[in-house]
């Protein structure tokens, strides 16, 4: 299954390597870059946990002119429902 860094680079038809690129061009490193492409910050219990920075997503965000929680994926609430950045996004 795609990250959805990969979902959104599918769609406006970006190459890893062109990613790669946008993000080296905005700071980040080709190791770090290569980890947010592969979704590797999406796998978390608390925001906390992850060891990607939040600059760096930030990074990703513009490189796909998105806000930064639409690269995070959605977590279950309590209520059954899904939030992502403390907002509610849908119910199921």
């Amino acid at each position: 299954m795609d990250s959805i860094v990969q979902q959104l680079a599918k769609k406006i038809n970006m190459s890893y390597d062109e990613f790669v690129g946008e993000m080296r061009k905005r700071g980040c490193s080709e190791p770090t870059a290569k980890k947010i492409w592969h979704g590797e910050y999406e796998n978390y219990k608390n925001f906390n946990d992850h060891d990607m920075s939040l600059s760096n997503l930030r990074k990703a965000a513009d490189v796909f002119k998105v806000g930064t929680g639409r690269l995070l994926p959605p977590q279950k609430n309590k209520t059954g429902g899904f939030t992502c950045c403390g907002s509610r996004l849908h119910t199921n």
